[in-house]
């Protein structure tokens, strides 16, 4: 092991954002369980989608792939809030 990595204010810098995008990666957990039960539910009510909802769960899904890459070490773009933009949000294709 390199001592120049531990003594990198990078390499701890980075330790500090994987501690907080665990936690965030939390609660898109949370959200996804909710928007999902919220969309069945919707569903069920109307017989269609959200589409607003669609949109956002998009832009959160495209983002928890920028996170998992970042923690993974396959990307060294910090994400959004301390980094990238969010996702821009699209139109779903629903396959």
């Amino acid at each position: 092991m390199s001592t120049d990595k531990l003594t990198d204010v990078k390499t701890w810098m980075r330790l500090g954002y994987i501690v907080v995008f665990l936690i965030i990666l939390y609660f898109i957990r949370l959200a996804v369980m909710l928007t999902s039960i919220g969309q069945f539910i919707y569903n069920l009510a109307t017989g269609s989608l959200h589409k607003q909802a669609q949109e956002i769960t998009l832009a959160l899904c495209d983002y928890t792939h920028q996170v998992v890459k970042y923690l993974t070490f396959n990307s060294d773009k910090v994400p959004y809030p301390f980094g990238e933009d969010w996702p821009a949000q699209k139109t779903s294709k629903k396959s």
